[in-house]
């Protein structure tokens, strides 16, 4: 990250889960967007991100696909960090939940929130980075 972003960049974290590299972002970026779907990952983002009182870390409970929709997001034991709109068929899963969660499109997202100076987007979204890509 150090290599990449600047103090007048922005840094998109796609899949921040508990907010490791969104933290450490926010002391060379002028702005981050978090995005993290999981409910349970996203209150641990949350908190802390609000437990280093940083103003320059926007959260959002969304998840980055190449639709804009409601899609089911599998969680495979809650908050680690292998969530997922894949359904692995090798009985990876250890459990059976899963949640409706709100997709958008991140070009939609970009636009929507007149993003310009992107330094770096960090797509971790289990299996839909190509998804996102081709969009």
């Amino acid at each position: 990250l150090d290599e990449y972003l600047t103090t007048s960049g922005v840094f998109l974290d796609c899949g921040a889960w508990n907010g490791v590299l969104s933290l450490h972002a926010s002391t060379l970026a002028k702005e981050v967007h978090s995005f993290e779907p999981d409910p349970n990952a996203f209150a641990k983002l949350k908190y802390n991100v609000e437990a280093n009182k940083l103003s320059n870390v926007k959260l959002h409970n969304l998840a980055i696909l190449d639709v804009d929709s409601h899609i089911e997001l599998h969680i495979n034991k809650p908050g680690d960090s292998t969530s997922s709109i894949v359904c692995r068929p090798d009985n990876w899963w250890k459990t059976n939940t899963s949640v409706q969660v709100k997709a958008i499109q991140l070009s939609k997202f970009i636009s929507e929130n007149n993003i310009d100076n992107i330094d770096l987007i960090k797509l971790d979204i289990e299996a839909a980075e190509c998804k996102v890509l081709q969009e």
